[in-house]
């Protein structure tokens, strides 16, 4: 599954989010921002979550997964917490006139939770 669009909030690689539009015509949908989990740990990413991507898709939202700097050398604390919250400015600006709800697993729960205030 491809996103519709990517883009970026900072410079690094891991920098960025993916956007995914429904093609369902349900009208003014909140919008979904995913946040993967993983340990902080390089191995997972944001492809461990594609299938809850789909399933939101399916029910007729669209959705904004946000990849992160984790890991020892790049992504040591407090960097995945500012990350994630620059991805949901950056999801904010993309949907300024939408609800944006965020939803994590795992850790990433964590970091949405660190990040609540922006969503609604």
């Amino acid at each position: 599954m491809e996103p519709t669009s990517v883009h970026s909030y900072g410079e690094h690689a891991d920098q960025h989010i993916d956007v995914y539009r429904t093609r369902v015509p349900y009208g003014r949908e909140p919008v979904i921002v995913i946040v993967h989990g993983g340990y902080w740990r390089l191995r997972v990413s944001k492809q461990d979550v594609l299938h809850l991507v789909a399933h939101l898709l399916k029910a007729g939202y669209d959705v904004v997964s946000v990849e992160y700097r984790r890991g020892p050398e790049e992504g040591a604390w407090p960097i995945p917490r500012d990350d994630v919250r620059a991805a949901v400015a950056a999801a904010r600006e993309h949907f300024s006139d939408r609800t944006l709800i965020g939803l994590g697993h795992s850790v990433g729960g964590q970091l949405v939770l660190l990040a609540g205030a922006q969503f609604d």
